[in-house]
């Protein structure tokens, strides 16, 4: 690992300055508790697993004072996003870090160490892995101790001197407020070309909230780039945390807001509005009807669609593109049509409850889930769903619902709204309009007005069924 860890180091590191610092800023933390550095005494950092928490849907968006080699100095906003898993072994199950740019690292994490497994670079079509890991946190740093770590090339000559050194705990100022308590490490890098210094300010369940890197050339002493970083906002568990205040003090795994020993009542209110939902029973034989389907006001399509009682869709149509647009409208009705029982989708989830509004209603949320899903209960019906991926995250927003003949709701008003978890501004934004109709006992989806607004581009999609079978 070492040999091929060195040369691809030596050959892309010093293009990397100016392109590439989230990446390569991190990258640098290489040296931290290595395999081969010496450490002694007592643990002094803790957990390591506390000050990197991560989940599928968490990210870290920075404010960077970028300064470049001819004292010219730019601002700009960078996101870092956990953007699913990755298995380096039957094992070994890693996190993949995306960067705002599309570079990325693989990283793994428990309480003992943070390793690094790979990175890519995007722009120039790079991917690098390290076997065994580059390990970045070790639980076994004390204040005021360095780690040295030394690599040579092949001639035996000294290639790489990493020193680390943890400073105890500091305060650090950032546009989330002040965190009293950071962990402080610093990262000095000596080659035969280019020295490198970073600090690293790491907080308890929020993870990296700032940083600083230099890179200076040993020919000139003159400074290549240097980086200060902040931490703006942060998506973690599901919340969009933008003060540090705003999470729960001794909150640990429950996102930010809930309640501790709440899961009972929590449960109850979440069941209730799902039983309440409008689904068709066991005895559902399916359906057949014709479709006219409309795209930004352009000639209709015509077809027809057939519902089997398993709920699968077919459709007739000779255009693959209508088919394919019918099948997925289709497709989204049914799935919240399809009799689910409680207990087989939640019998083993953990809920908590969160605020509770007169005007908002109740919210809830479930422990565990990956998109760090969370609800708004009001009136027995679910009027909100906030899920987060990667570094994007969305709502659901339910306007309108209508009611059975036995009481219970059918959305059918509603937008989902997609945010930049980088910039905090929305994306894209989706409104549905519903129409429905009872027919042989059964409430049928009869028509569907779908208006999508990404940038400046509107796309509007009707959709109407009719001769039901």
């Amino acid at each position: 690992m070492k040999t091929t860890w060195k040369e691809r180091w030596i050959s892309t590191g010093a293009g990397r300055l100016g392109a590439g610092l989230m990446l390569a800023a991190t990258m640098s933390l290489g040296g931290l508790g290595a395999a081969a550095a010496q450490t002694s005494g007592t643990a002094g950092f803790g957990p390591v697993s506390e000050y990197f928490p991560v989940g599928t849907a968490d990210s870290w968006t920075y404010d960077w004072t970028v300064r470049l080699p001819d004292g010219s100095s730019r601002k700009v906003s960078r996101t870092r996003a956990i953007e699913g898993r990755e298995f380096i072994s039957a094992e070994i199950s890693a996190y993949k870090l995306v960067a705002s740019d599309g570079d990325f690292v693989i990283l793994s994490v428990d309480d003992r160490a943070l390793r690094l497994h790979g990175s890519a670079e995007k722009e120039r079509e790079l991917r690098f892995t390290f076997d065994p890991p580059v390990l970045l946190l070790s639980s076994d740093m004390m204040p005021g101790k360095s780690v040295v770590l030394t690599e040579s090339d092949a001639g035996g000559s000294l290639a790489r001197e990493w020193t680390t050194t943890f400073d105890g705990f500091h305060p650090v100022e950032t546009p989330m407020g002040k965190f009293d308590q950071a962990a402080k490490v610093r990262l000095a890098m000596k080659s035969p070309e280019i020295d490198t210094h970073a600090t690293y300010y790491f907080v308890k369940r929020i993870g990296l909230v700032a940083y600083q890197y230099e890179a200076r050339r040993k020919s000139s002493e003159k400074s290549l780039i240097s980086v200060d970083a902040r931490l703006h906002f942060a998506q973690l568990g599901g919340r969009l945390i933008k003060k540090y205040v705003d999470l729960v003090a001794g909150a640990t795994t429950a996102p930010a807001g809930a309640k501790p020993g709440s899961s009972a009542r929590a449960r109850k209110i979440f069941k209730d509005a799902l039983d309440s939902r409008y689904m068709w029973d066991k005895g559902f034989k399916g359906f057949q009807a014709a479709f006219l389907l409309v795209t930004d006001g352009k000639s209709p399509i015509s077809g027809t669609i057939r519902v089997d009682p398993g709920l699968h869709v077919s459709v007739e149509c000779p255009d693959s593109t209508a088919r394919a647009r019918v099948q997925s409208e289709l497709s989204e009705f049914l799935n919240h049509r399809e009799p689910r029982a409680f207990d087989e989708v939640y019998g083993k989830a953990e809920f908590r409850l969160g605020e509770e509004d007169p005007g908002r209603g109740a919210q809830i949320f479930v422990e565990g889930d990956a998109m760090g899903t969370s609800y708004r209960i009001k009136d027995n019906q679910v009027i909100e769903v906030n899920r987060a991926y990667g570094r994007v995250r969305y709502e659901t927003l339910n306007h309108r619902h209508i009611r059975t003949a036995d009481g219970r709701s059918i959305a059918v008003e509603y937008e989902i709204v997609y945010y930049s978890n980088e910039t905090n501004q929305v994306v894209d934004q989706i409104k549905y309009l519903d129409g429905y109709e009872k027919i042989g006992g059964y409430y049928l989806p009869k028509s569907r007005k779908k208006t999508e607004t990404a940038g400046q581009k509107i796309s509007v999609l009707e959709l109407t069924l009719s001769n039901f079978q």
